[in-house]
């Protein structure tokens, strides 16, 4: 498996997270693209990351995603330029497929929980290894699962308390996840 999809609160993955940085050696630095003075630098620990375990928007897909490497990786960045002009720089996978990312969705707004997600693009050692761990954790943690989602205890207990399980606000309540 190259992904992991899941729902879950902040605390219930942190846990995951601490035993991942305790066995291996990484860093992490927050995806996206960047002017050149906006460049994130490299954090020893996740949880130095700004912003980690925050929702600041309804989509999922505008959500922090954070780029995962081997502590020795060398941090790839690529020059995206502009069409309006100037040049803005990447940090994805594209050009660090050793790499995993880390997307831990959360809360949004009162009743809105969004999916968290933990994929790699290509096969690396590294990956693997680093997949394969963390998907072992959060099999044994989240013990629910409704299609491709791991569903943790509390975000099973938001879903029956009336929360919506689902990856954008703005689709309909008919995509949303079901539990039953």
């Amino acid at each position: 498996m190259n992904d992991y999809h899941f729902y879950c609160e902040f605390e219930e993955i942190s846990e995951i997270l601490i035993s991942f940085q305790e066995k291996f050696q990484v860093k992490f630095i927050p995806m996206g693209l960047f002017l050149e003075s906006e460049i994130p630098k490299e954090e020893q620990s996740i949880f130095d990351i700004e912003g980690l375990g925050k929702m600041e928007s309804g989509d999922v897909v505008q959500a922090l995603r954070v780029l995962t490497l081997p502590r020795d990786a060398e941090l790839f960045i690529r020059r995206v330029p502009q069409r309006k002009g100037g040049t803005r720089f990447a940090i994805d996978l594209l050009q660090n497929p050793v790499a995993i990312t880390i997307h831990l969705g959360g809360y949004f707004g009162e009743n809105i929980l969004l999916p968290g997600r933990i994929t790699t693009l290509k096969g690396s050692l590294f990956a693997k290894q680093a997949l394969t761990f963390i998907g072992k954790e959060i099999r044994k943690a989240f013990k629910h699962r409704a299609g491709v989602y791991y569903i943790s205890a509390n975000a099973r207990q938001a879903y029956f308390n009336g929360y919506r399980l689902t990856p954008n606000i703005r689709q309909p309540l008919d995509y949303d996840l079901k539990i039953e």
